[in-house]
């Protein structure tokens, strides 16, 4: 445990037992004896919690209660109290206490109170940063969306993005692949590094092998000088494969071969270039589809598809289109300078039932 206590009791033996029990737990405590030291460690340091006996010279507990919600209201606050009264519990509860333990209370009593807070502020502190997440949700990096698939899609994302993890990311032609593919690599510890998108769909076949894996000079006719190929130029950074179901099954093989040793060969090479490159590929096809027909390597499909994201089609998050709609306005009315652009809403229902 790394939560902080700040130890409010001014009898020095029942300060010294309270305060070896919960260092034996694991908190770590600071113990005073009175109000006036507990406020003057409050401006000093941050605690997450405050365990203070009702009885204190100078101010009683509520009285130091709330002093220290003055200064922050975040810190948890037990009480220590005498009184057995059930309504002097309410009072202090409504004062703004977290908990009180009764006296005299054992050791298993202590750490079950204190155990419960810290659990508590723990779900608390998670419960309020899904709200700050859900409230973001609208947009995630350039990807845009409240819909229900849109929102397990951004948590799947933010899920893998600090991962190193190969992911396969698939979706029909326009779904939004490369900016699914930009958004992990935003959110990720590579962000610093190159992001380089290759479509694989777009090199000659007869080009593809040294536009990944590079290029000895003289290699081949026309390899005028070195070249240097885009998994090495990806190094420490990340590569996008989009359209990976489009690579001939020879560079497929190669490509395996770096996602299992991590090293290329250049080109008329046969030195060993180790790398350091995070992959992540993206097809509109079904690849199970192309195994079945010998289109696609199965062994390499498995080394891509660490980690599977789906980019849902727009007519299954049509809930999502008033978005996008507002977005694009937004853009074109910056574009031409002629002030914002509105869409009447039957055009906005006819849209949002297009088909």
């Amino acid at each position: 445990m790394s939560e902080t206590i700040l130890l409010v009791e001014d009898e020095k033996d029942q300060r010294l037992i309270i305060e070896s029990i919960l260092s034996q737990a694991g908190y770590r405590v600071t113990s005073v004896a009175s109000a006036e030291e507990a406020i003057k460690c409050i401006h000093r340091a941050k605690f997450d919690i405050v365990l203070s006996d009702w009885k204190l010279p100078e101010m009683n507990g509520e009285q130091l209660l709330n002093e220290i919600i003055d200064m922050d209201k975040d810190i948890g606050f037990i009480l220590i109290t005498a009184h057995s009264d059930p309504s002097h519990a309410i009072k202090l509860m409504r004062a703004g206490a977290d908990d009180y333990l009764p006296k005299p209370f054992d050791q298993q009593s202590l750490l079950f109170t204190v155990n419960k807070l810290v659990h508590l502020r723990k779900l608390n502190a998670r419960n309020i940063e899904l709200e700050k997440q859900n409230s973001h949700r609208q947009r995630l990096a350039e990807m845009i969306g409240q819909s229900e698939v849109m929102n397990r899609l951004f948590t799947r994302i933010i899920k893998a993005a600090p991962s190193d993890a190969n992911l396969l990311i698939s979706g029909e032609s326009g779904t939004g692949k490369e900016l699914a593919a930009r958004a992990i690599y935003q959110l990720s510890n590579r962000k610093q590094q190159i992001f380089m998108p290759v479509n694989c769909a777009a090199i000659p076949e007869n080009l593809a092998e040294s536009e990944l894996f590079g290029a000895e000079k003289g290699s081949f006719t026309g390899a005028s000088q070195r070249r240097i190929g885009k998994l090495e130029a990806s190094h420490q950074g990340t590569i996008f494969l989009d359209e990976i179901g489009e690579l001939p099954l020879l560079l497929q093989s190669k490509l395996l071969r770096f996602l299992q040793e991590g090293t290329i060969s250049r080109i008329g090479s046969n030195k060993e270039i180790k790398l350091d490159v995070r992959v992540i590929a993206a097809t509109n096809r079904d690849l199970s589809e192309e195994i079945k027909h010998g289109n696609f390597r199965e062994d390499l499909y498995y080394r891509l598809n660490v980690i599977p994201v789906k980019i849902p089609p727009l007519r299954q998050r049509n809930e999502d289109i008033p978005l996008l709609i507002n977005q694009f306005l937004e853009e074109f009315s910056d574009n031409t300078g002629k002030g914002k652009i509105e869409i009447d809403k039957a055009a906005l229902k006819l849209l949002i039932e297009y088909p």
